[in-house]
């Protein structure tokens, strides 16, 4: 019987560490207004926020230049990212557009969701190949909140 409780603990345990991810934190996002958002993101990010007429532009920057990016608003060119990537997949979902890719000439990927119904979109860029699955955790993560 004690064995058996052992077993169940450590296969507890276990699969706890497969589906939490300690390096990722949730980040608060206050946009702009009634848009706000939340996600899990990387930890040791430095925020950068630029307003301009038409809406919020968020950097959340990684000391290997690696970075997500949460923008809201109008007057913004879709896609956001268009100089010196190469476009490897683009898919239409109930969402909006998600594109994927490289840097061109280089081994470092980005990621861009185009979200229409919220007018938001959230990206990453510069990210090494070693850490591709952390910042994928972190825009699947992406929740809008409307208020």
């Amino acid at each position: 019987m004690k064995s058996t409780i052992i077993l169940l603990f450590v296969i507890f345990i276990d699969s706890f560490a497969q589906t939490s991810d300690s390096s990722l934190v949730q980040f608060n996002w206050k946009g702009i207004s009634n848009y706000q958002a939340k996600l899990l993101v990387p930890k040791n990010y430095i925020e950068k926020d630029d307003y301009y007429g038409e809406g919020i532009f968020t950097t959340l920057s990684y000391k290997d230049s690696s970075c997500i990016f949460l923008h809201f608003g109008g007057n913004m060119q879709i896609p956001i990212m268009d100089d010196n990537i190469d476009v490897e997949d683009s898919i239409k979902n109930k969402k909006g557009i998600t594109r994927k890719g490289r840097l061109s000439n280089c081994q470092l990927f980005w990621r861009e969701d185009n979200l229409e119904e919220s007018l938001m979109n959230i990206g990453y860029y510069n990210v090494p190949k070693d850490k591709i699955k952390q910042f994928e955790k972190a825009l699947d993560s992406f929740e809008p909140i409307e208020k």
